[in-house]
């Protein structure tokens, strides 16, 4: 729910922050984190596979982040469609599944080998 607050509300009403490419890195952590929400959701709660979890929850990122940007702008008029944003979006939810990968092969390595 907050990405589509934050993705949706008017940005003029936020503090400038003079960081380049701010709203890239934003969006980047953003989607890291639905990225690793949505895997622990069907991975742990649903125990679905590894690897089918995966797959899925980067498809629903980054189809998220797709829908999200047209709604940008097809309902507002202060926020406009970005490939860019789609693309940290997507970087951001395949760098948390990296991640978390990594995490999963040292956690299947048995302990002296």
């Amino acid at each position: 729910m907050s990405i589509i607050y934050l993705s949706l509300m008017e940005t003029d009403k936020l503090p400038s922050v003079s960081i380049p490419y701010i709203d890239k890195y934003v969006h980047f952590i953003e989607y890291a984190v639905f990225f690793a929400s949505w895997f622990m959701y069907f991975y742990f709660a649903l125990r679905k596979s590894f690897y089918h979890t995966f797959i899925f929850s980067f498809l629903i990122s980054v189809f998220f982040g797709i829908i999200i940007e047209i709604l940008q702008d097809r309902l507002t008029t202060h926020r406009s469609f970005d490939y860019g944003d789609i693309l940290f979006n997507s970087l951001g939810a395949l760098f948390s599944g990296i991640v978390l990968f990594i995490l999963y092969t040292i956690s299947k390595k048995k302990p002296g080998k």
